[in-house]
Protein backbone atom coordinates (compact mmCIF):
# COMPACT_ATOMS: atom_id res chain seq x y z
CA UNK A 1 0.00 0.00 0.00
CA UNK A 2 1.70 3.01 -0.90
CA UNK A 3 -1.11 5.95 0.63
CA UNK A 4 -4.00 5.91 3.38
CA UNK A 5 -6.41 4.03 2.04
CA UNK A 6 -10.23 2.84 3.20
CA UNK A 7 -10.06 -0.76 3.16
CA UNK A 8 -12.82 -3.48 3.49
CA UNK A 9 -12.30 -6.93 3.26
CA UNK A 10 -15.70 -8.98 3.06
CA UNK A 11 -15.76 -13.27 2.99
CA UNK A 12 -18.41 -14.54 1.05
CA UNK A 13 -19.40 -18.17 0.40
CA UNK A 14 -20.20 -20.16 -3.16
CA UNK A 15 -23.67 -18.53 -3.23
CA UNK A 16 -22.54 -15.09 -3.23
CA UNK A 17 -23.84 -15.26 0.59
CA UNK A 18 -22.18 -12.46 2.91
CA UNK A 19 -20.01 -14.84 5.98
CA UNK A 20 -18.04 -12.08 7.76
CA UNK A 21 -16.88 -8.74 7.74
CA UNK A 22 -13.19 -9.24 8.37
CA UNK A 23 -11.91 -5.66 7.98
CA UNK A 24 -13.60 -2.35 7.17
CA UNK A 25 -11.50 0.75 8.18
CA UNK A 26 -8.73 3.04 7.02
CA UNK A 27 -5.47 1.19 6.07
CA UNK A 28 -1.68 3.02 6.79
CA UNK A 29 1.04 2.80 3.71
CA UNK A 30 3.59 0.17 3.95
CA UNK A 31 2.90 -4.06 4.80
CA UNK A 32 -0.52 -4.66 6.45
CA UNK A 33 -1.21 -7.82 7.68
CA UNK A 34 -5.12 -9.25 9.01
CA UNK A 35 -5.97 -12.59 10.77
CA UNK A 36 -9.22 -14.27 10.00
CA UNK A 37 -9.84 -17.35 12.02
CA UNK A 38 -12.34 -19.36 9.40
CA UNK A 39 -12.82 -22.44 12.20
CA UNK A 40 -16.34 -21.67 12.89
CA UNK A 41 -16.85 -21.94 8.50
CA UNK A 42 -18.15 -25.63 7.02
CA UNK A 43 -15.25 -26.57 4.63
CA UNK A 44 -15.97 -25.60 0.78
CA UNK A 45 -15.27 -22.57 -1.24
CA UNK A 46 -15.38 -19.06 -0.62
CA UNK A 47 -14.32 -15.79 -1.71
CA UNK A 48 -12.33 -12.58 -0.38
CA UNK A 49 -13.85 -9.97 -1.49
CA UNK A 50 -10.95 -6.46 -1.05
CA UNK A 51 -12.56 -3.19 -2.00
CA UNK A 52 -10.08 0.09 -1.54
CA UNK A 53 -10.52 2.78 -3.75
CA UNK A 54 -13.29 2.10 -5.42
CA UNK A 55 -11.44 -1.03 -6.98
CA UNK A 56 -12.53 -4.48 -5.89
CA UNK A 57 -9.90 -7.66 -6.02
CA UNK A 58 -11.37 -11.11 -5.11
CA UNK A 59 -9.57 -13.91 -3.97
CA UNK A 60 -11.12 -17.71 -4.16
CA UNK A 61 -10.47 -19.44 -1.01
CA UNK A 62 -10.66 -23.14 -0.19
CA UNK A 63 -10.92 -24.42 3.40
CA UNK A 64 -10.80 -28.16 4.19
Amino acid sequence: IHESSDLNVSIYDIYGRLCDEVYTGEIQPGLNKLNWNASYLSDGIYFAVLSMNGKKHTIKLIKN
